[in-house]
């Protein structure tokens, strides 16, 4: 009988640890997921925008796609925490803003950022083609930044109602929110010749330019021999921008800090005139700066971390080692204490699941947390649509938050990581071959103490 018992004893065991990571959140919306009904799609590989916001509305933004060129128009839905759209912002929950009355041949947004109040900023980019004569083509980007009130509705104290419409530049930079006012930074890059510099432009709360900004609130910084990579704020109005020098002939890759001041000119008070190196221990230089939502930055090669840094640049922790994700749209944010790692993985001619987006999670000292995939392997994949792009919102440390589009509009999931601080993640068996094992024990057990009696 003792054999029979430690039998059981250890069948129970192995259930109780097979944990399961990511299932879908019965308690939002359908089940799950909710479907956001915008009356036309959006392009198949450019995800929406999507917050998680501190009361755990979740925020999603896109512009809708057509075969032939439309006026580009700015969709906004925001959900309840349990699903239902938000019946105080826009209408019925989705707020509508036209950019422009001039068609585009495509447009999707860039960066969306909440605000205390419950407003927002996003960041959209356009792309309209012309034919010229002699058979080529004329291309025509332009960024737009809107401002809405918590309500939905284009604030009319920021730029006078309307959306600001500038170089298209500025629509894949750098969107900075600051005490005083909100700074769009425009990489500059360093191909075959010196490429072309940086572009900041500020405004203030109003949407006006800042006139004690650069010029008249602009500031241009020539090219030099270095490509920027990333920017961030820091303490006091300014501002910093990471730079990359790849490795070339033989010499090895640098990065470095170049920062300025709140009026735009140089802080020659930093580092050495300005200007601030960080000590690599390999050839590989960081290629993005990522903001975690904290106020610190992840530097990345690719896909791979390689330093933390403070909300000043400062380095927290060096990493050496990786689990890659997809470095297309790649995305890290905090997940409770540690790291969610999004990105997509998008070749040429390889058909998928080569491609969509992938998931994975790691503590803060980059420690791969392998029971988050359970059971798909190392990375999480979405089941619905696993070719899709997907935008990923970490919402706490036990929920997941994605969207993507569809053939009417969006579609928002929520999923539980049964592991996770959340009072509803409770372990669950997760296998069904150790359920199915440890029924059938019980079941050899009761049949055995039958066969006695009889």
């Amino acid at each position: 009988m003792t054999m029979w018992k430690t039998v059981a004893a250890a069948l129970l065991l192995m259930c109780a640890h097979a944990e399961a990571s990511l299932f879908d959140d019965t308690t939002f919306g359908n089940a799950g997921y909710v479907d956001v009904e915008l009356g036309s799609s959006q392009y198949f590989y450019d995800p929406p925008e999507l917050v998680v916001l501190p009361d755990r509305r979740i925020v999603v933004a896109t512009m809708l796609s057509d075969p032939a060129p439309q006026a580009p128009t700015l969709k906004v839905a925001r959900l309840l925490p349990g699903g239902a759209l938000d019946p105080t912002f826009g209408t019925n929950g989705v707020a509508t803003v036209a950019l422009s009355a001039f068609p585009v041949d495509w447009s999707y947004v860039t960066a969306l950022v909440p605000f205390a109040d419950g407003g927002l900023y996003v960041l959209a980019y356009t792309m309209r083609v012309e034919s010229v004569s002699g058979g080529g083509v004329a291309y025509h980007p332009l960024a737009y930044l809107a401002r809405l009130r918590s309500d939905g509705a284009l604030d009319p104290g920021f730029n006078g109602g309307q959306p600001w419409t500038g170089d298209g530049r500025f629509g894949h930079g750098s969107l900075l929110v600051q005490e005083t006012g909100v700074l769009l930074v425009a990489a500059g890059d360093a191909c075959c010749t010196l490429g072309y510099g940086i572009e900041a432009r500020r405004f203030r709360l109003d949407g006006t330019p800042d006139p004690g900004f650069g010029t008249g609130g602009t500031l241009s910084i020539p090219a030099s021999f270095s490509e920027s990579v990333g920017s961030m704020s820091v303490p006091g109005g300014g501002f910093q921008v990471f730079h990359l020098k790849p490795w070339a002939h033989g010499v090895p890759a640098r990065n470095f800090w170049r920062r300025y001041r709140a009026d735009g000119s140089l802080d020659t008070a930093f580092g050495e005139a300005g200007q601030q190196e960080i000590p690599l221990t390999d050839s590989f230089g960081m290629t993005h700066l990522l903001p975690l939502g904290d106020g610190t930055q992840l530097g990345v090669n690719g896909s791979c971390p390689v330093r933390w840094f403070d909300a000043e640049g400062r380095v927290l922790a060096a990493y050496t080692q990786c689990t890659r994700t997809g470095s297309t749209g790649f995305k890290v944010q905090r997940y409770g204490e540690k790291w969610l790692f999004s990105g997509e993985e998008r070749f040429g001619g390889v058909p998928p699941p080569s491609d969509g987006t992938y998931l994975h999670v790691t503590d803060r000292a980059g420690n791969f947390d392998a029971g988050f995939a359970a059971p798909q392997g190392l990375r999480w994949r979405p089941p619905d649509a696993p070719s899709a792009s997907y935008a990923v919102a970490a919402d706490g440390g036990a929920h997941v938050v994605i969207a993507r589009g569809s053939s009417a509009g969006l579609r928002v999931r929520r999923y539980r990581d049964l592991r996770g601080t959340d009072p509803l993640a409770e372990p669950v068996p997760a296998l069904a071959p150790a359920i199915l094992v440890l029924l059938g024990g019980g079941l050899l057990l009761l049949a055995r103490r039958r066969l006695r009696t009889v």
